[in-house]
């Protein structure tokens, strides 16, 4: 615990280090709905649902001043809207016991609805308040459109995610920036920090994601919904110390496409992964062009990175290359199963550091594994079964 409490901790100096101080404060900015000009009060216990809902529904700024916390149902956001908190002292609490009608959103939009477009939320405190929340759909953030951007947002204690967007069609350039989500999800619901379920053109950059119990599944999620379309994905610049599942199957950074509907062009690039609980630090299935790159990986007791576990093993994988990675600790890269469908790889510059196998590669068709160094490996360094090169 002390190990982990220290790395979470470590982790927040750098990321303030960044620019990104929970206290960051911002001016107030001109030709804005305030909120307390439409009835809100920021007591606690007192329900600010309507006055933050009538702000919202001009399609404008809305001011949120800090100091307060509003204490809110379900909101949903409309075109053109920005939500706008003068710092993290804005909390915006779930309200106990709250009824989430219509989708799985605390804020957001029903998916079957219109896309939304040009839509901020930034700069808030948001509590889930799940303790006393055990509601399907307490995601903190959901919904999907077109220019969308999620940034500076510190999010805690959901019963689901702390942020999901995508939707079936229509959903371009959305971006999920510079946020910090601390002890989402629950061991049951198997749910985690950020995702991504529908669009194109779509980033989550420099966030964190921290967890001290087994809640946080995933910390970064590309997995689409059925029948929804997606690709053209960078993820990167992330932190996450913590998290992971009990039951094994979840992966710190997940890329996960199905057999009718793989993935493609996606990139995984400097991301640091620490202390993780269970599962893949970088797990993938059903994916076309990925490359994963430049990744600090930390004490994972799975396999560091690879296909995931659990999956289907006939699903598709094609096209990917795993290049200067730092792996220490737990599983190396094993790459590779039978039966399945894994067509060219590209292992090389990568430098494992006490692995239980340093790279097992299997079943691959056009594998070039080079350039890696490996170092006190408590078992095999590499491991190549059925590779054609």
């Amino acid at each position: 615990m002390c190990k982990l409490i220290s790395g979470i901790v470590c982790a927040l100096c750098a990321w303030v280090t960044l620019g990104l101080a929970p206290d960051a404060v911002l001016s107030h900015p001109t030709l804005v709905e305030n909120v307390m000009d439409y009835g809100a009060v920021g007591g606690e216990g007192i329900d600010d649902t309507l006055a933050f809902q009538a702000a919202m529904n001009t399609g404008r700024t809305v001011w949120v001043p800090g100091g307060h916390t509003y204490t809110l149902g379900q909101l949903t956001v409309v075109s053109g809207m920005t939500l706008e908190c003068e710092n993290w002292t804005a909390i915006l609490k779930l309200k106990d016991g709250a009824t989430i009608t219509g989708g799985n959103f605390w804020i957001g939009k029903v998916y079957t609805d219109a896309a939304v477009s040009n839509v901020t939320i930034r700069n808030c405190q948001l509590d889930g308040n799940k303790a006393n929340n055990t509601v399907v759909g307490a995601t903190a953030i959901g919904f999907g459109g077109t220019n969308i951007l999620i940034e500076h947002n510190y999010i805690h204690d959901t019963f689901f995610a702390c942020v999901v967007l995508g939707r079936p069609t229509g959903a371009y350039n959305m971006r999920i920036v510079d946020n910090w989500c601390d002890n989402p999800g629950t061991n049951a619901s198997n749910w985690g920090a950020f995702a991504f379920t529908g669009g194109r053109n779509l980033r989550m950059l420099n966030n964190l994601a921290t967890s001290t119990d087994f809640g946080m599944c995933y910390s970064y999620d590309i997995e689409p919904n059925t029948g929804w379309d997606i690709g053209n994905i960078l993820i990167q610049g992330n932190t996450s110390v913590g998290g992971g599942s009990s039951n094994n199957f979840c992966n710190t950074i997940q890329v996960m496409g199905t057999i009718a509907q793989p993935l493609n062009d996606v990139i995984v690039s400097n991301n640091t992964i620490r202390d993780l609980h269970s599962g893949r630090a970088i797990g993938f299935a059903a994916v076309h062009g990925l490359l994963i790159q430049g990744n600090i990986i930390h004490s994972s007791i799975g396999g560091s990175i690879g296909p995931s576990s659990g999956i289907n093993p006939a699903s598709p994988i094609s096209n990917v290359s795993i290049v200067h990675n730092i792996l220490r600790g737990g599983g190396g890269i094993l790459y590779g199963r039978s039966p399945g469908s894994i067509t060219p790889v590209l292992i090389a510059n990568n430098h494992i550091e006490a692995p239980v196998t340093g790279i097992s590669v299997g079943a691959v068709t056009g594998g070039t594994i080079t350039g890696n160094t490996i170092s006190n490996a408590t078992g095999q360094g590499v491991v190549l079964t059925d590779v054609s090169r």
